[in-house]
């Protein structure tokens, strides 16, 4: 985007990065006005810009106040509800209920489930082995792994499997290629040229939002999606 004359990201300056004063809503306010200060012929895809505003909504921008990269927490009791409510029948559902299914058993922050490899879990017949690479009290710590055994409401086992097997089908299944991807609403990877800091990883503020938007899917009171600290 065009800022003081120079083409340059939002939010960047001589290399560094830092917090933006345009928020994403006033982005989209003014979308047909930032495409059209470019040259007839040279203007862009206007949904592009849109996607782009959005994984900037995602993955980049701080609103005042700092919000943490932490990942709604949700107790068990709304957890299920929450589990409940997605449609498992397509991709990006198998995704997100894996997804919450894995969190609430770490007990994990957004960015270390943001963080985790494919080869970072292990599924068993009665649970699943995760991965932690360092220890969440000492920092110097060494990884290790924790089993998180299957319960008939979390259903981690079939979950996991599930989205390990949409991974290969994605052919997204490198142990060294990240657990949790970003998804279109078809299902397919989401193209991630733009996304220079995280690369194919997700952010812990993404994966923030996943967890607050299909738990107001499922009804649950925004008071009980708290952040786990």
């Amino acid at each position: 985007m065009r800022q003081g004359g120079a083409d340059r990201p939002a939010g960047h300056h001589h290399g560094e990065r830092r917090r933006s004063r345009y928020s994403p809503d006033s982005l989209l306010a003014y979308l047909s006005r930032i495409v059209t200060w470019y040259p007839a012929g040279e203007r862009p895809d206007g949904s592009l810009v849109r996607q782009l505003i959005e994984d900037y909504r995602l993955e980049e921008y701080i609103p005042a106040g700092g919000e943490r990269d932490q990942v709604a927490g949700l107790t068990l009791f709304y957890l299920v509800q929450v589990l409940n409510k997605i449609d498992e029948g397509a991709r990006i559902g198998r995704r997100d209920a894996a997804l919450l299914a894995v969190a609430y058993g770490r007990l994990s922050r957004g960015i270390e489930v943001a963080d985790l490899l494919v080869r970072n879990l292990r599924v068993a017949d009665d649970g699943v082995w995760a991965y932690t690479a360092k220890s969440r009290t000492r920092r110097d710590g060494e990884g290790r792994w924790r089993f998180i055994r299957d319960r008939a409401d979390l259903q981690i086992v079939r979950r996991v499997r599930a989205w390990l097997g949409d991974l290969r089908e994605l052919d997204a299944d490198n142990p060294v290629l990240p657990l949790f991807r970003a998804l279109s609403t078809t299902g397919n990877l989401k193209g991630r040229g733009n996304a220079t800091v995280r690369g194919l990883h997700l952010s812990g503020r993404a994966i923030n939002e996943i967890v607050k938007k299909r738990a107001a899917a499922a009804g649950v009171p925004t008071s009980m999606a708290w952040l786990c600290r």
